[in-house]
């Protein structure tokens, strides 16, 4: 089994790692040429991709068994249309999972699951669209909530300040590490035509998670403004429903 991961960044490389520790054939894409030349010397398969798909690079995702796209949108990027390029320029056989984000959802209070209404401006969801149009049923979407890893977290931004809006509203968290084991979860287990939320069920309200979080970590701790408003509650138990996933690493 072939893979490609497009966008080797803080999701896609230690993804291409861990797959290609396990014994399959990984290759993959950044937007820089420097960093090609590191990955290829360290035995990563890689190109350099920034829009326009080479020659070479096409040749090798035909051979494709599957394709994750890890480009997160960017300003001055037709988004939607970069990832319709790449779909049109993989074979008919080739399954995708996409990684979205539970930012496509509409702002609102309540839990929320894969069928909940969505911000139809949104270009991650404008994405999903252009791709489920080419993929159809080859197309596993994986909305994905904040991204938390050993050396990624939000309360680094949030540390110290004052006023911050939202103090009783949940948070929807996911570990990159569970991230990885649920897109190894599909490919291994050949599961492709669905949607699924990935977010960590527990559910603090932001208050107490980042004040709790910064005093961990030993960083001043943020100050919320007074407020009862609350927000939405991702419901991401489908995919432990549909496939042998598990969350494994806790938000805290």
């Amino acid at each position: 089994m072939k893979i490609a991961i497009i966008g080797y960044g803080w999701l896609g490389l230690p993804l291409a790692k861990k797959l290609k520790g396990e014994g399959l054939e990984v290759m993959g894409t950044t937007t820089s040429s420097s960093k090609v030349l590191t990955l290829n010397s360290t035995g990563m398969k890689t190109y350099e991709f920034s829009g326009h798909i080479s020659e070479e690079l096409k040749t090798d995702l035909l051979s494709c068994s599957w394709i994750v796209l890890t480009i997160p949108p960017s300003s001055g990027v037709n988004y939607p249309q970069l990832l319709k390029r790449i779909a049109h320029a993989i074979s008919s056989e080739c399954k995708v999972i996409f990684t979205s984000s539970i930012g496509v959802y509409q702002e609102q209070v309540g839990l929320v699951s894969e069928s909940a209404e969505t911000r139809e401006d949104h270009p991650v969801l404008q994405a999903e669209k252009q791709l489920s149009e080419i993929l159809k049923n080859r197309l596993t979407i994986l909305r994905l909530g904040g991204l938390i890893g050993a050396d990624r977290h939000p309360v680094k931004y949030l540390a110290g300040r004052i006023g911050i809006e939202g103090a009783e509203n949940p948070v929807n968290l996911i570990h990159l590490d569970d991230v990885i084991e649920a897109v190894r979860t599909i490919i291994l287990g050949d599961h492709s035509g669905e949607l699924f939320n990935l977010v960590y069920p527990e559910h603090p309200s932001k208050k107490e998670y980042y004040s709790n979080v910064a005093k961990h970590m030993n960083l001043p701790e943020p100050k919320f403004a007074v407020s009862n408003r609350t927000g939405k509650i991702v419901d991401a138990k489908m995919i432990t429903n549909k496939t042998n996933f598990t969350y494994s690493k806790s938000i805290f």
